[in-house]
């Protein structure tokens, strides 16, 4: 309809990247919805299909961005392993 809206959530560091995270990928989506939309011509289609694939390209390196970060999350809410001789000696080995 013409109109985008993005948000931004400050209550804590995890909140404002989430907030970051789903806003770019409104706009991505936004992006390809406005590139799908346009009919190629002769003398578009090489603009049009430079733009998709900067749009793929910024798809995959959120992924990425996204995937980094829920795996240091992930590994920060690990128990950190004892040293192997107090694993030994609790297991009686």
């Amino acid at each position: 309809n013409g109109a985008a809206t993005v948000s931004y959530d400050s209550t804590s560091v995890k909140t404002a990247v989430n907030s970051i995270i789903a806003d770019l990928q409104t706009v991505l989506a936004y992006a390809k919805r406005g590139i799908s939309g346009i009919e190629s011509t002769a003398s578009t289609a090489d603009t049009i299909s430079k733009v998709d694939t900067a749009i793929s390209a910024a798809e995959t390196v959120l992924s990425l961005l996204t995937a980094l970060i829920v795996s240091v999350g992930v590994a920060r809410a690990a128990p950190t392993p004892m040293s192997e001789a107090s694993a030994l000696a609790v297991l009686g080995v």
